[in-house]
This record gives C-alpha cells, structure tokens and sequence, in this order.
C-alpha cells in the first residue's frame, strides 16, 4: 500500500473532484487538476521516465511550487523509483547544496523547466555538472499515452535533504510506510477529513510543505490550495484573502510566518477578511513564540479569528514530519518557568517568567524518551534532556551515512536522538533549545534564541529571524558573538549607540558581555530553505571572515 493506492482510488471514485488548486495572482485566479487528471498526467509522465531514465534510481525533482512538481513526484513514485525534492538555486554561482545533494545521493538526473534549466546553466558553470543529465518536463510530460500503464513503486519513496550544512547534505530515507504511517497519524490528530480544503505557502520541496500541501490532500481525497512562498512573501494579506474566499478549513505557518503577517497588515487592510470558518493554524516552528501568538490572535480577532484555531507541534524530516501535535479546538499550552533554573536545566513554575508554549502531545504509534545528555539516563517530568523517538514514521537514516546512522537512529535498537533539548510535562512535550547550540558559560546554559530575543526587543530597526546568536573557543573562554541584519533605513550614524544598547540590554538580560556585535549587508544572514538561522553557517562565516560586514562592535571600540 502506498500513497499511489489513494490517489487511484480517488481517481477512480470520486474523478471530477479537484485535487489541487494552485492561486496565480492575487485576484485568485486558480489553476486546478482533478483527481483523475492527475492519476493520468502522472501515469503518462511515469511511462516518460521508465523509458528514458530506466538505469536511474535517484531521480532530483527541480520544479517550482505547484502541480507540476505534485505530478513529477507520483511520476517518480509510479516508475519505481526514488525522488529527490530540491531547491531551484537562485543567484549567480549557488548551486553548492544542489551539487552538494548530487554528489551525496549519486543521482545523475534533474527533472526541471526548460526555463529553469536555461537559467540555471547561463548562471554557473556548465562543467560544475558534468555528468548530469537535466531532463526539461515540458518534454517528458507529452511524450506517452497513460493507457495500460503499469505501477511499481519501490519501497523506498524519497530523500528528503535536512535543512543542514551546505556542503554536507543529510538525506533522511522515506518510505512509502513511513509516509503512510505519519499521514494516518496527523490525519486522526487534525481530524481532517475528504471534505475539507487546505492551503499552503511553504515551499514543496521541504518537509512540511511536502506533507502538508502536497500529499495529506491525495491521502484523504480533499482540495489542497497551493501558493508559493514568493506570492507569500510579497503579500502576505493573499494567505487571508485566499482563506477567506474559499472557506479555507486548514493551514499552516511557522512562527516567522505569522510574525510576518502581523507585521505587514495593517488593520486598514482587515477590511474584507473572514477567519471564522477557519479551523486550524499548525504552527511548529522552533521555538514556538507565546507572543507571536499572541499578537496574531489579537490583530485578527476582528475578522473572527481566536487562539483556540492554533495548533502547536514539534516534528522533522527524519520522522517524516509530525511528532507532536497540541489537541484540536484547544488554546494554547503553555508554563510559565523560572529563566535562571532554565539555564541550569531545571524547571521551576513560576507566576512570571518565560513562557514556554507545549509542542503538544505525542502521537499514538510514536515513543518519546527524554535523556540525560552525558549518561543517556531516562529522566523524568519536568528535567531537561535529549528528546529520542522511536516508531514507524522515523525514517531509517540518511542515505549512504552508516556510521552516523548507527550513532543516530539505532539507539537501543529503535530510538533516533533528535540533538534537541526539551522535556515532558503532563504527557506535553516541551522543546528549548538544540543540544550543538546551548550555549554554556560558567556552568549556566544559555538558548540563543532567547538571547536574539532580547537584542531584537533592543531597536525597532532589527528584523526577527535575522539575527544569530552563537559561540567559539577562543582557546581561553567561550565567546559568545551576534550577527544581525539591521532595516535597509537604519542610520549608519547610529551604529556606535546601537551596538551598546545591545551589549548593555544583553548583559542585564543574560549577563553575558558579547565578544562582538556585528551588522551584515541586508540579506546576505545564513538561512536555511526553511526560513531558520543557520547559526553554525554565521559562525563559520565570522571566524574565516566571510560575512559581509557592514561594522562591528570590535571595530569601533578595539579603535579606541
């Protein structure tokens, strides 16, 4: 049984039903495909590339968000073989990751556009893929009629590249069981149903824009909506409006996401939009923000919207997606903690202090093992510690990484240690931090987000989620640094003032004085496909002298 099984199935019974709605413009012109015509325009697509690519297993899907790749990855699926769902490389010479995921996964084959591949190759150099055989859609798609066209999946379905370091790829192995296993658990945790409809901006090629906009509607048969994250980007109000004009029951958005659409709306902008027959929001982002939760429900409960519509989670590739999932129909959970306990890896309740938003509860069919970092002791509710999972959704490793998969997902013969930091607490998982990014200075850990946190509060010019907070061994002490983007208007006259504030707020706030602050060119902070802050990349950057510097606070007052 396999995801293929489904959509048949739907193709068969229900076949002028649409499957995929794609939004074009922000007048919300659609651009759809049934059922039926996307079991056929896959078969004929998959008989395309058993005769073209028959000696190839690991097949890289180079496609823009929409039905085109929906269709490109069931053609894999149907031809047995294996997809490997990549980012399109934008700028002139980054094509590291994808050359990088090439060499990792041993695929000599690209599916793109022709005008994709063109402009891929005008950009780079040619000889950087010397072997490669880029295959243009436009020309496989029309080739084969679908009649009598024979399926033969393989029992492994994709590779799913982890949000990483660039020049050593991970590729979490998903199986058709893994795939089936994590749909029928989220399916039951978000009581969706054939009748609902669903929308998605994030990106296809990524873990959750994958399951979530991709194959939940060809597992339960409903209409997906499907937008890119360049229309999201520059509109964010498109999201609501499309929510609103097509009776939008289920989404989903990182914390960044809705701190962005908070941002960017104006209440002026309000006008027109109807959140109330919204169910769900799943928000699973790390770390989840009690007040970015806060902020969204406020800004839109006018337009009928209120936090019991918030879903929280935890999840990653290696676990197909979901892990945890907050209970439906449910405000928020949350504990308020004691910061100096937190960063001694206790847990004390307290009336003020940080909030902590639960990722929610485990799924029936997984095991969660909360474990001492040093000794690998199970501890108990309430203590910190490595968060491992076991079940039938963990992947069985990255591709062709035996060593590290032994170290990693055969822990005690089943358990996969996620390398986060959190811990349990009334049967509700709590996730704090990464374990490669605690930070521990004087035997206190520090999170980095929380230190971002309070830098960010320091100016109006700082932008959320462009700002890294990481550490080195100068061979004396650890060094904590900060790297930041700051608005393209911020007054380069204000630098000196600027950068104190943030050393004197982060040393009240965490006492810790900050071996240096530095600005980057707008742009240019490490980043994943994802959205998320490649803390470890910055560092690398800052320590070979890499970064784009605009000033730092070593600059200015090393001169004195």
């Amino acid at each position: 049984m396999t995801i293929i099984d489904n959509l048949q199935n739907f193709a068969i019974n229900s076949p002028s039903k649409i499957a995929f709605s794609k939004i074009l413009n922000d007048d919300l012109a659609l651009q759809s495909i049934t059922f039926k015509e996307l079991d056929d325009q896959s078969s004929s697509l998959s008989s395309a590339i058993k005769t073209h690519l028959a000696n190839s297993l690991y097949i890289v899907v180079l496609l823009p968000q929409g039905l085109d790749f929906i269709i490109t990855i069931l053609a894999i699926f149907k031809a047995g073989k294996i997809a490997v769902p990549c980012s399109i490389p934008k700028r002139k010479n980054s094509t590291d990751r994808l050359l990088a995921i090439l060499e990792d996964s041993g695929s000599k084959d690209i599916i793109c556009s022709k005008i994709e591949t063109s402009r891929i190759l005008n950009k780079n150099d040619e000889a950087n893929f010397k072997g490669i055989t880029w295959w243009n859609y436009e020309t496989l798609i029309h080739q084969i009629s679908p009649n009598n066209i024979s399926v033969s999946t393989n029992p492994t379905a994709y590779i799913q590249y982890t949000s990483g370091s660039t020049g050593n790829p991970k590729g979490a192995v998903i199986s058709h069981a893994n795939l089936l296993h994590n749909s029928a658990l989220s399916q039951k945790c978000f009581q969706t149903n054939a009748d609902i409809k669903s929308i998605s901006w994030l990106p296809n090629f990524h873990d959750w824009g994958l399951i979530d906009g991709v194959f939940q509607p060809i597992f339960l048969g409903f209409q997906g909506f499907l937008m890119t994250t360049t229309q999201f980007i520059k509109n964010p109000r498109l999201w609501l409006h499309a929510i609103t004009e097509f009776e939008i029951d289920y989404t989903t958005s990182p914390n960044f996401g809705l701190d962005f659409v908070c941002d960017r709306i104006s209440d002026n902008e309000l006008s027109g939009l109807d959140l109330s027959k919204l169910r769900t929001i799943f928000t699973a982002s790390e770390p989840i923000r009690w007040n970015t939760l806060k902020a969204f429900t406020e800004k839109f409960t006018p337009v009928g919207f209120n936090n019991t519509k918030f879903m929280t989670g935890y999840g990653m590739a290696e676990a197909t997606l979901y892990i945890s999932i907050s209970p439906i129909d449910t405000a928020p959970i949350f504990l308020t903690v004691d910061n100096d306990c937190l960063k001694e890896n206790r847990i004390s309740l307290v009336k003020n202090g940080h909030i902590l938003v639960s990722s929610g509860k485990i799924h029936e069919g997984l095991k969660i093992s909360i474990r001492d970092t040093e000794h690998q002791q199970i501890l108990e509710d309430k203590q910190i510690g490595e968060v491992w999972v076991a079940g039938e959704s963990i992947s069985l490793g990255y591709l062709n990484k035996e060593n590290l998969n032994q170290t990693l997902f055969q822990q005690e013969g089943e358990y996969f240690k996620t390398g986060d930091l959190g811990f349990l607490s009334d049967e509700h998982l709590y996730i704090t931090g990464r374990i490669k990014e605690l930070i521990i200075l004087n035997g206190k850990n520090h999170y980095p987000q929380d230190i971002e946190q309070t830098i960010l509060r320091t100016d109006s010019h700082l932008i959320q989620d462009r700002i890294a907070v990481t550490s080195f061994d100068d061979g004396t002490k650890e060094q904590v640094i900060a790297i930041m983007e700051v608005n393209r208007n911020f007054p380069s006259d204000s630098y000196k003032d600027f950068l104190m504030n943030i050393q004197r707020a982060v040393f009240k706030e965490q006492e810790i004085a900050l071996y240096d602050i530095v600005i980057i060119q707008y742009g240019t902070i490490a980043k994943t496909t994802s959205g998320k802050i490649q803390r470890k990349e910055n560092l690398d950057k800052y320590l070979n002298q890499s970064l784009t510097k605009l000033i730092s606070f070593r600059d200015i007052y090393e001169q004195r």
